[in-house]
């Protein structure tokens, strides 16, 4: 899925005043739109969110109040135990995290994670050399619970990982244009590299 909040998307389109917008456009009794991103249900409401209608943190009501967030839960669903490898793209700050996001503590499967989030690492900078820091969501950048990486963790996607884009511009999240194509074409080096890694972990425990 290319892309999950289209209506903010188009909004940040509208006026140069609303580049930076993050939310829906759902509208709420004092302001508009929930922070899809802190509105799926795995542990929501837990941490990095908040219940103010007028923050860009805004959680929601209730998990899933976003018809975005639960047209992306039926597809986690309609796939459980089958996705491999889950990437919500983001920025910024050149970063590749995985769970878990809601607290300090580690996944199960931490040393895949990292293997995998190393391997995208890697390929970027041998490509560009920028390097991606890695690591779990809540040590490496902040905690945040509600977000779609951990819910796509927990629904049974072995691999989940959230990956923030470079930084450009006053406000770090709109690189100037002419950066625009570097950074896509390093991201897919990355993205290439991670993917690689999956089908071949998984292939060789298929075979064990």
């Amino acid at each position: 899925m290319p892309l999950i909040n289209a209506d903010g998307y188009e909004f940040t389109r509208s006026k140069s005043r609303n580049r930076l917008w993050r939310k829906t456009r759902k509208p709420y009794k004092n302001c508009i739109g929930a922070d899809p991103n802190r509105n799926f249900d795995y542990k929501f409401g837990f941490s990095g969110t908040s219940t103010d209608e007028c923050s860009n943190k805004y959680q929601g009501p209730e998990p899933f109040s976003e018809p975005e967030t639960a047209v992306l839960r039926d597809v986690l669903k309609t796939y459980n135990g089958r996705i491999s490898f889950y990437l919500s793209l983001h920025s910024h700050g050149e970063y590749l995290l995985y769970p878990w996001g809601y607290d300090k503590i580690d996944a199960s499967n931490k040393n895949e994670l990292e293997d995998v989030s190393e391997a995208g690492s890697q390929a970027i900078f041998e490509l560009s050399g920028r390097k991606y820091k890695v690591g779990d969501m809540a040590n490496t950048l902040y905690p945040a619970s509600g977000t779609s990486q951990d819910f796509a963790y927990h629904e049974g996607a072995r691999i989940s990982i959230t990956m923030e884009l470079p930084s450009g511009g006053p406000a770090k999240f709109n690189p100037p244009p002419k950066d625009i194509r570097k950074y896509a074409e390093e991201s897919w080096i990355g993205i290439r590299a991670m993917a690689s890694k999956v089908i071949e972990m998984y292939s060789k425990k298929s075979m064990e």
